[in-house]
């Protein structure tokens, strides 16, 4: 009995140190994955020029929402579609900075998420500058949009669907 004991033992000591074997190189082979997916964000990204800033590159977005910010301080536009598209620029900005921070903290790289954090923030200001200022100016102008009957304001604008690029 005392053999079957100690052959038991054993098998179940080889069995327990092929499946961590097997699962130390899963971790290896799932962390090389994400590893390579993260280059290929940062390729693509770097292939993209579209014109607009780099969101994990913080110079470029501090001069991106410095811009963005000065031209929306100065400017007295009651174009609510260019406000938008603006804003979902900016929004698309803060969806790559997400991005990078989920795929980094897969891979438990931690260093330069306060710093794209405080991008997160930055944009959500220039979001926030950019509406405020178009309201701001359509209301100043708000007889311009009134129905003369009702005297409410008529204007509507709808964002184009997250994805699609506008006509």
């Amino acid at each position: 009995m005392e053999e079957l004991m100690k052959q038991e033992a054993e098998r179940f000591e080889s069995e327990t140190q092929t499946l961590q074997e097997m699962l130390n190189n899963n971790k290896t082979n799932l962390r090389a994955q994400r590893e390579q997916l993260r280059e290929q964000k940062m390729w693509d990204r770097f292939l993209l020029c579209n014109g607009t800033p780099d969101p994990s590159v913080q110079t470029e977005l501090n001069t991106y929402t410095s811009i963005e910010i000065d031209e929306t301080k100065e400017s007295t536009s009651r174009d609510i579609a260019g406000c938008l598209g603006s804003v979902e620029q900016a929004l698309d900005l803060i969806n790559e900075l997400e991005e990078v921070i989920a795929l980094d903290k897969q891979l438990e790289i931690t260093e330069n998420h306060d710093t794209f954090k405080k991008g997160i923030e930055n944009l959500q200001q220039v979001i926030e500058h950019k509406v405020d200022n178009v309201t701001f100016n359509v209301l100043k102008t708000a007889e311009n949009f009134a129905d003369p009957d009702s005297l409410n304001l008529l204007v509507e604008k709808e964002s184009p669907p997250l994805g699609s690029s506008p006509p």
